[in-house]
């Protein structure tokens, strides 16, 4: 997905203490950049910073509790080519064996990835699972290119049994 572009105005840069990065407060057009989050959580923007133009991404997004706005959001600087760790969803398809319940132990991953190559998810397909099948992050089929963080032990999802119980019986 190519980087959205955005126009911000510089509105007052300020030192970041005990780092020789430098900090700017800028201003992002609200509904193109809540569009772009919605569509892809680590959504990689294309931001004008003293005339010149750099991707970045998310680190903390700050929403209002009531009403569907984004108050404010921290961004990272990126370059092509950099690789960042980054939360990714973890989607499940298809079906699982017959009287099974599937469950996400977690709904997210941590990957190594490049800056400009972050998938949207990892899929996990639970078709035909049996009851007691567990998928740990260790064998979830990574993009190309990713490594995983997460701990490679750590539960992603498991099939379980559902209790038929007493259906129609009258004492």
């Amino acid at each position: 997905m190519p980087p959205a572009k955005s126009a911000a105005t510089t509105r007052s840069p300020r030192s970041s203490t005990g780092t020789a990065a430098t900090r700017y407060s800028i201003t992002l057009p609200a509904h193109v950049t809540a569009l772009r989050r919605s569509k892809h959580a680590n959504a990689l923007l294309s931001i004008e910073l003293e005339g010149n133009s750099q991707l970045a991404l998310a680190k903390d997004v700050q929403r209002d509790p009531v009403r569907p706005i984004i108050e404010h959001i921290d961004l990272v600087i990126v370059r092509k080519g950099e690789k960042v760790s980054v939360d990714v969803p973890v989607h499940i398809e298809g079906e699982a064996g017959p009287d099974t319940i599937v469950t996400l132990e977690s709904t997210t991953v941590e990957l190594l990835v490049e800056a400009t190559h972050i998938p949207e998810a990892v899929v996990v397909s639970v078709e035909d699972l049996p009851a007691g099948t567990q998928i740990k992050a260790g064998e979830l089929t990574l993009p190309e290119g990713a490594t995983l963080v997460t701990d490679e032990d750590g539960l992603s999802s498991a099939s379980r049994s559902v209790g038929r119980g007493a259906r129609g019986r009258r004492g």
